[in-house]
């Protein structure tokens, strides 16, 4: 591939009307005093809240450059990005992938795994541009939100705190030597009338996966810059009256692809993953220190629907309707800064539905898969007196028509001792068996983890801080996916354990003009007896994931108006699947070594006039060949990342 053709231009243009962020003039002590109440009913400091808890603002995001959802998630300790299969890449958490329903993604409160496999799907998909901040659990998260936060949260969300009238949109395109790489646009508005407030957003892109060669397990390759679009679309709107919420969201994410499984179709083919998504909330004040929360949310998918039923690419095709309708309840009790309590309740009944193209039924041979849930959940805060250690105590029982009842406890101990702080975090979480998890397996169970987190934190000056934490994660009873090579039947089970421990530093100046983030992570496997997630002669390392990452982000404001950031990424060996051996008849494993990815940005603010800016980026500038190695046995060949990107942005934008 000549350097032309490996070097990406990307030029941006955004102008708006809206209000700056106020992040922008956030010092660090204020920052770290900010509430979330990811990790706790109650909102709390991130010092202080029972979880082990990341922030991204919008300014981190601003100032990276950042064009995509992963690109702003390398910087969290913990995180790595796999292939699955069919094109879809997703995220693992301490060594484990969490692709299948072990990490919940929320955007703007809406549920956003699907359905039928409870997958979140990375890659040109979340408009960043939109982003205000994302509040991550690295962390059990089940207690509160249920069977998607095994192993944790990620809360993406659009709509500023501080409301007021604005409007925005912003224009994206891109090119490679031959064709382009991105192109599109997004736009957000708020407008009030009293009482009465109108928001929405509305993004549509068009992009390309990589636009590198693909190997296939039998060495067959294609160009992906030919056979790998991407077309994601997301329009959002909110209505609010006094203490009525309501909000509506659509999520279209298109693709084509010729990479399924281990082999490479003739040609390519459309896929697609559908969301209609709709969430009421009323918050109902009885008095100063009680409040009742009733929710209503409705979700409608087609996920993994392919658009091209041509009998001689693919012998089966999916066309699948998931629905999930969803009530709960809660009851909020504030008796004083001390002492608080929250309980409620929660019922879901969801369904899965097979449509009219050539796919075979349920493995009951019905068309429709049906499942109900009931649960009901607590959580107690308080402060205990004279040591002014926070007791958090809590937990949630489920009923499922399909695997009965079970329970999880959760307890923490958190404590800020002026400069330094702790928490003690120990946790049962859950993760529910989907649809297509169950369909074929009658008697398999939800998975079960034990979680202890010890995190130590010290602002070392106003202007610097330092946090870790060291965890121990084991799952029992992990569903697994299996093939059976001789009768050809797979389906998923009920293994035996995973499991892994580590560390996570994050360290972070923010000094004016100056700041620095630099995170890293380690873990190593805990007796794992699952052979679908491990390396061979390396009993420490999962499949796919790094023992070791870092990541650093460094930005310096030249004379007000400049700012020039850094960014890197360095992580250690991987193992992987890449190869079918014929003689054999075996899958080949490989090791892929250690990678450097460098970024670099400059952005210059108050270009010939106010609120203009204009931003110069260069990614993966070391030119790295990284690709996204499936993190489990699965016959599914390393999935090539994007070549050195070189662009830039203009954004306008000003106060009303």
């Amino acid at each position: 591939m000549n350097t032309l053709l490996k070097t990406t231009i990307f030029l941006s243009a955004t102008i708006g009307i809206f209000s700056l962020s106020s992040a922008q003039d956030m010092g660090l002590e204020e920052l770290l005093a900010q509430e979330v109440n990811v990790a706790s009913q109650k909102s709390l400091s991130i010092r202080e809240t029972p979880g082990i808890i990341t922030v991204i603002t919008k300014e981190d995001i601003k100032n990276s450059g950042a064009n995509d959802m992963i690109e702003v998630l390398r910087m969290v300790p913990g995180f790595f990005f796999g292939a699955d299969v069919a094109q879809v890449v997703s995220i693992g958490i301490r060594g484990i992938w969490a692709n299948e329903g072990k990490v919940l993604l929320l955007l703007d409160g809406h549920e956003m795994n699907e359905l039928t496999y409870s997958n979140i799907m990375l890659g040109n998909h979340v408009p960043v541009e939109l982003i205000e901040k994302i509040e991550i659990i690295r962390g059990p998260g089940s207690a509160k939100y249920g069977g998607f936060a095994e192993l944790g949260v990620i809360n993406i969300i659009t709509r500023r705190e501080e409301r007021s009238d604005y409007i925005g949109g912003s224009l994206v395109y891109s090119q490679f030597e031959e064709t382009y790489a991105r192109r599109g646009g997004n736009g957000i508005f708020e407008k009030s009338f009293g009482d009465f407030v109108l928001d929405g957003s509305f993004s549509y892109k068009q992009a390309i996966r990589s636009n590198r060669e693909y190997y296939d397990m039998y060495n067959d390759s294609f160009d992906m810059a030919d056979n790998s679009s991407l077309y994601p679309l997301n329009a959002g709107l909110g209505v609010e009256f006094k203490d009525l919420e309501i909000n509506l969201m659509v999520d279209r994410y298109d693709m084509t692809l010729k990479d399924v499984y281990d082999y490479a179709l003739p040609k390519s083919i459309k896929q697609s993953f559908d969301s209609y998504l709709a969430d009421v909330k009323y918050t109902y004040e009885i008095n100063e220190k009680l409040k009742i929360v009733p929710s209503l949310k409705y979700k409608m998918q087609y996920p993994w629907q392919v658009k091209d039923t041509d009998s001689t690419v693919m012998e089966n095709y999916w066309n699948l309707k998931a629905e999930k309708v969803s009530e709960n309840l809660t009851f909020n009790y504030e008796h004083s800064e001390d002492f608080s309590f929250m309980a409620g309740e929660e019922y879901y009944y969801e369904r899965c539905l097979a449509g009219d193209s050539i796919q075979v039924d349920f493995s009951d041979g019905s068309r429709k898969l049906v499942n109900q849930n009931v649960s009901v959940f607590s959580e107690i805060l308080y402060r205990i007196p004279k040591v002014e250690m926070l007791l958090t105590a809590g937990g949630r029982v489920e009923y499922n028509q399909k695997y009965g009842y079970f329970a999880v406890p959760r307890a923490g101990l958190t404590k800020i001792f002026d400069k330094l702080h702790f928490k003690f975090l120990y946790s049962h979480a859950f993760r529910s068996p989907s649809f297509m998890n169950v369909d074929g397996s009658s008697d398999i169970e939800p998975e079960k983890t034990r979680s202890v987190e010890l995190e130590l934190g010290y602002v070392i000056t106003p202007e610097m801080y330092i946090v870790g934490n060291i965890f121990d994660i084991t799952i029992l009873s992990p569903i697994v996916y299996y093939f059976d090579e001789e009768t050809f039947l797979e389906g998923y089970i009920n293994d035996t354990r995973i499991g892994t421990r580590g560390a996570e530093i994050d360290y972070r100046i923010k000094y004016k003009p100056f700041s620095l983030n630099i995170s890293y992570s380690y873990y190593h496997a805990n007796d794992n007896q699952v052979d679908l997630y491990s390396v061979e002669g390396r009993e420490e390392l999962l499949l796919g994931a790094p023992a070791h990452r870092a990541a650093l982000s460094a930005t310096y404001n030249f004379n007000g108006n400049i700012y020039l950031n850094l960014s890197g990424e360095y992580m250690t060996e991987r193992y992987g699947y890449y190869s079918y051996d014929d003689v054999n008849e075996v899958f080949l494993s490989r090791r892929y070594p250690s990678i450097y990815m460098i970024n670099g940005y400059v952005r210059y603010e108050n270009l010939f006039m106010e609120h203009l800016s204009l931003g110069v980026f260069a990614r993966n500038i070391l030119d790295a060949e990284f690709s996204f190695v499936q993190p489990y046995d699965g016959s599914f060949a390393p999935l090539p990342a994007l070549d050195r990107e070189i662009g830039a942005k203009l954004t306008y934008e000003f106060k009303i």
